[in-house]
């Protein structure tokens, strides 16, 4: 499924013209023109210590990304696990790192021979430049101001699960994104931010030295990153447009809940627009949830960002994707998992309404050509699929497809089940890997989920059709 944790990784990437050389010096340059501008735009003076920054090495960026995080991994993954999560991310995360603002030490952390690395995996030379090290050290600096105004910090640790942090995220930095260009414009440093901006959007190319499946597992990993920039910032344009500082400090204080509302700020402004639910998803996850628990295993819940939806749809035309984007009402997610390792073998189910029963069709076609597509094109790399078998489900009304696949994964071998199927306006994926999947009385289950999901429904499903031998389909 998807790769929920790229939170609190800082300004990856940055901008213009000319070799940098970042030194205390030329820190201190930046930070003396963008502090008074950054106050006079939120409205704040810095307190005695606030608004600085100081050049780090990336083991002290990795150590404070580490310690900041396994909170917030302690909610995700359970208090076993936090530690070894939270490791992990910060050793992903660490080395992409420009600047980040450190909360406990409550001064950014510059990383100069970040800029070097970055600018060479990106392909983007126009990275090392002053431009972009003043981009990023603004961006920075409206972070260190909100911790300030609005203590950031307290309500990422009050947040109980991973939509609410993705979704507060795109808050944090849209809002950074909001300002800093605001402040870059007045400061005629415009060309640098953009640099940075675009680089934030940046995707992992087809021309890489990855492998098909290792550039889709990036894509997927980056989604939640650069929505939170991308999105965040045109959310936070809308609120501050139309609703102005009174919008804004609500963001902060009542932040959405999901990255739905960050997609919709309408909703955000007038909570009464957004349209009722006709469907339960949360009662059909508890349905599977009770079924697959086990002892010493951890239940996770979230929902699939647009972002995330087009990343991994991104072997289909654009044409393709947009209109699964558009046509998806909600979604809801569960993952069970050992709580030692979550990755080694874990069990999903994620149901999908669509607006109308032709695009829950449409979904579901174009589900099944993405399969076959990446059988062929995820056939060699460390990530890859070795051998794939494929089972039409057809009940009536509910139809769908069962697969089995073996995937390597560097050097190791794992069987994979999933089964997607549609009924009506509703569409359910089940994916197992490394679990076996029980074919006898999947229909049944299925349904059981369905009717879970529609109780306050008026039209029902049918009961389950007997076969044969005399069990449930």
């Amino acid at each position: 499924m998807i790769s929920l944790t790229l939170l609190f990784a800082a300004s990856a990437l940055a901008p213009t013209r000319g070799e940098l050389e970042v030194t205390p010096e030329t820190i201190a340059s930046v930070i003396a023109e963008a502090v008074p501008v950054v106050e006079q735009e939120l409205g704040l003076r810095f307190t005695e210590g606030g608004g600085q920054a100081r050049i780090a090495d990336r083991s002290e960026v990795e150590r404070v990304l580490r310690e900041e995080n396994v909170p917030l991994m302690r909610v995700q993954f359970g208090e076993d696990a936090a530690v070894v999560q939270a490791r992990a991310f910060a050793a992903l995360i660490a080395p992409s790192v420009l600047a980040k603002f450190a909360f406990a030490e409550n001064e950014i952390l510059v990383v100069p021979e970040a800029f070097a690395r970055v600018a060479e995996i990106l392909g983007r030379p126009d990275l090392r430049s002053i431009g972009v090290l003043r981009g990023v050290l603004v961006h920075e600096l409206v972070h260190a101001a909100d911790q300030q105004l609005h203590g950031i910090r307290a309500t990422y640790l009050s947040l109980l699960d991973a939509d609410s942090m993705l979704a507060f995220n795109a808050v944090v930095e849209g809002h950074a994104q909001y300002v800093a260009r605001r402040v870059c414009e007045r400061l005629g440093w415009s060309e640098g931010f953009e640099v940075f901006s675009e680089c934030t959007a940046t995707e992992v190319g087809r021309e890489s030295e990855l492998s098909e499946g290792e550039i889709l597992v990036a894509r997927i990993q980056s989604a939640s990153l650069v929505s939170a920039y991308t999105d965040g910032e045109r959310f936070m344009t809308t609120i501050a447009r139309e609703g102005g500082p009174e919008a804004v400090a609500r963001a902060f204080a009542e932040p959405p809940a999901e990255m739905a509302v960050i997609h919709r700020p309408e909703w955000f402004l007038d909570p009464a627009s957004r349209p009722a639910a006709t469907v339960d998803l949360e009662t059909g996850l508890d349905v599977f949830a009770q079924r697959h628990a086990k002892e010493g295993w951890a239940e996770r819940r979230l929902s699939v960002d647009t972002a995330q939806l087009r990343a991994v749809f991104s072997l289909l035309s654009g044409e393709v994707v947009e209109r699964i984007v558009k046509g998806l009402l909600q979604n809801r997610i569960v993952v069970l998992s050992p709580e030692i390792n979550p990755a080694g073998s874990y069990v999903t189910m994620a149901l999908y309404q669509w607006s109308t029963e032709l695009e829950a069709r449409f979904f579901q076609e174009a589900i099944e050509r993405l399969q076959h597509i990446k059988d062929e094109a995820m056939s060699e790399g460390p990530v890859r699929i070795v051998e794939a078998t494929y089972e039409k489900l057809d009940d009536g009304d509910l139809f769908g497809f069962v697969t089995e696949k073996k995937v390597a994964v560097y050097g190791s071998e794992v069987r994979a089940f999933s089964v997607i199927a549609t009924a009506g306006d509703l569409s359910i994926e089940l994916l197992f890997n490394g679990e076996p999947l029980e074919r006898d009385g999947l229909h049944g289950r299925l349904r059981d989920v369905l009717r879970a999901v529609r109780r306050h429904d008026t039209e029902l499903l049918p009961p389950p059709v007997p076969s044969e031998a005399g069990t449930e389909r």
